[in-house]
C-alpha cells in the first residue's frame, strides 16, 4: 500500500512510502527515522490517532514532535 507522510517537527516535504498491509503508524515513524519520544501527536487525514493505529492505503499521516514548555 502507499502512504504520504510527513514529520512536522523538520522542513522536508511530504514523503510516499510504499509499505505492507498491516503497517502502522509505528512503521512510519521508524521508516523516517523518527526517535521515539520526539514522536507527539499523531493524524491520519485529520483524525488524531496512537501509534499502533494500522493503515490503510492512501492514508495522509502527519506526525507532530513533542512540544516541552511553560
Amino acid at each position: 500500500m502507499k502512504v504520504t507522510a510527513l514529520f512536522t517537527g523538520n522542513t522536508a516535504e511530504p514523503r510516499s512510502l510504499e509499505l505492507h498491509s498491516e503497517s502502522t503508524v509505528a512503521d512510519v515513524i521508524t521508516l523516517l527515522g523518527i526517535p521515539g519520544d520526539e514522536a507527539g501527536l499523531t493524524v491520519i487525514n485529520g483524525k488524531a490517532v496512537s501509534h499502533q493505529t494500522l493503515l490503510s492505503d492512501g492514508d495522509t499521516v502527519k506526525i507532530f514532535p513533542v512540544i516541552i514548555g511553560g
